[in-house]
């Protein structure tokens, strides 16, 4: 199984793949799709099934085709690394640890809902970003930096609502304005203070305002 090159993501027809590692270790999988974009897999064997662990997905005409197969090999050397320490399976590991987030996920939104019947928007943010500095999130500052200026500075009647009161509209104007300023990693991190908060604005009302809500590799690597 030979090594790909950046030239062989180029000009792929229909798969590509190289061994990681070695024997057992599993494999690092290309798979190009009709609509051009190619998928990249983590491949690997568990009780003689073939099983894939997506990395993510690119376009064949990217710029910087030699950046994503660097971080396709080293992603897909982590999570063999990772297969060996769970005892193999890995997919069953990282669905029962997205679970257990969720889970987490879903306390903590009730126990912000019940913040919510008891103060201000600005009250609920302020519980939210304590609570991230508590459990040792170091983007706990920029949360707070990010809430103060979006919300507090630039929509201080939103900031003085109820909680219970917060409309999806006005996250909606909070985000789209953000974004309309071509701050899309900032949106992103505003958007990602509320999701936890509140569950106000839908996905659908979001993407109608070109909120992004897909990340590539491409993206990740710049």
């Amino acid at each position: 199984m030979a090594n790909i090159s950046a030239n062989n993501l180029k000009d792929i027809n229909s798969k590509l793949s190289e061994r990681i590692g070695g024997r057992g270790d599993g494999s690092l999988l290309f798979i190009r799709r009709e609509s051009g974009t190619i998928e990249a897999y983590y491949r690997y064997k568990h009780l003689g099934k073939e099983v894939k662990v997506k990395l993510g997905h690119f376009q064949s005409n990217d710029g910087s085709l030699s950046k994503v197969l660097d971080y396709c090999r080293e992603k897909s050397r982590d999570l063999s690394r990772l297969r060996r320490q769970c005892g193999g399976d890995l997919k069953g590991y990282l669905e029962d640890k997205e679970r257990k987030q969720e889970q987490q996920k879903l306390e903590e939104q009730q126990r912000l809902e019940m913040e919510a019947r008891k103060g201000s928007f600005s009250d609920l943010m302020e519980s939210y970003v304590l609570d991230q500095k508590t459990q040792g999130h170091e983007s706990a500052h920029q949360s707070r930096q990010a809430f103060r200026l979006n919300v507090l500075e630039a929509y201080p009647m939103f900031a003085a609502k109820k909680a219970k009161d917060v409309t999806p509209d006005d996250i909606v104007t909070i985000l789209a304005a953000i974004h309309q300023r071509g701050s899309e990693v900032e949106s992103v991190r505003v958007r990602d203070c509320f999701t936890p908060a509140l569950t106000l604005a839908s996905r659908a009302t979001m993407t109608r305002h070109g909120l992004p809500k897909s990340v590539s590799i491409s993206s990740i690597i710049r």
